[in-house]
């Protein structure tokens, strides 16, 4: 996917087409490439005072914060109009979450959750990040009590990785807390 999307002609692409191509990008693991896609807009926005969707802010703020530039990301997070959007949560969250501060992740990512269907992928992932942070922030038995509750639902829903995620985290806050045999036992 990288080398095709290395020549698609920027140029070329339509504005509706631009942040698509550049959340794509950020989600092949290239958060660079998607900035440097989004680079017309944003560049539109500062000289002239074009006005950015907040989509197409979302995807470059994803990007920022991707490449860990959180100052800049919290600057452009101000110029989204909808402010209760789920993805600024889940933004929020991974901001804290990428500067070991996981406490001040857990309030953004309870209310991402809430704002998820909850048979959806997207809220197990999330539930995952939520109970990593729970471990982060040494909420141990919330974290468990969570993460069986995740581990159920991944199971009936067929989700193996999730199931297998779970475990992983289950073990670490097992391991954390002290309790190394049941740690153990997660992971074996």
């Amino acid at each position: 996917a990288r080398q095709l999307m290395g020549k698609v002609s920027l140029a070329s692409l339509e504005r509706f087409q631009i942040s698509q191509f550049a959340d794509f990008g950020r989600r092949v693991k290239d958060p660079l490439f998607a900035i440097k896609a989004m680079r017309k807009l944003v560049k539109s926005n500062l000289e002239t005072n074009e006005i950015l969707t907040d989509d197409e802010l979302v995807v470059y703020i994803r990007s920022l914060v991707k490449l860990g530039f959180f100052e800049e990301a919290s600057r452009w997070v101000e110029k989204v109009n909808n402010k209760s959007l789920p993805e600024l949560l889940d933004i929020q969250a991974r901001m804290h979450i990428s500067q070991w501060n996981y406490v001040e992740a857990i309030g953004p990512m309870q209310q991402y959750l809430e704002s998820l269907d909850s048979e959806s992928y997207s809220f197990l992932v999330a539930r995952l990040n939520y109970c990593a942070c729970l471990n982060g922030a040494k909420r141990f038995e919330s974290s468990e009590r969570v993460l069986s509750n995740t581990m159920q639902m991944a199971q009936s829903q067929g989700q193996p990785l999730i199931v297998a995620n779970c475990l992983e985290l289950l073990s670490q806050a097992y391991i954390l807390s002290g309790r190394f045999l049941a740690g153990k036992d997660c992971i074996e």
